[in-house]
């Protein structure tokens, strides 16, 4: 079902602090951002964009891949996950 964007806002803004308890619910394997990061083989000095970043989790990983010369950006539509 479509949603128009300020739905989608208001709705992300409310799971917000549920996101902890949805990982534990869903059995996330231990290590599981890590690895996704790993398969991106970024590069030192490499730029990283990840498009809704939700809370954030996966970016300590994205930037530890690239180092502190490169750069990690995240976007989110929701203010209240980032």
């Amino acid at each position: 079902m479509d949603c128009d964007r300020a739905t989608v806002k208001r709705r992300y803004d409310r799971l917000t602090k549920f996101i902890p308890l949805f990982d534990r619910l869903l059995f996330l394997p231990p290590g599981l951002r890590r690895r996704a990061v790993e398969h991106l083989r970024l590069r030192a000095g490499e730029r990283a964009l990840e498009i809704g970043c939700g809370t954030g989790i996966g970016l300590a990983y994205l930037s530890d891949a690239v180092g502190p010369g490169g750069r990690v950006y995240g976007v989110d539509l929701s203010p209240g996950m980032l």
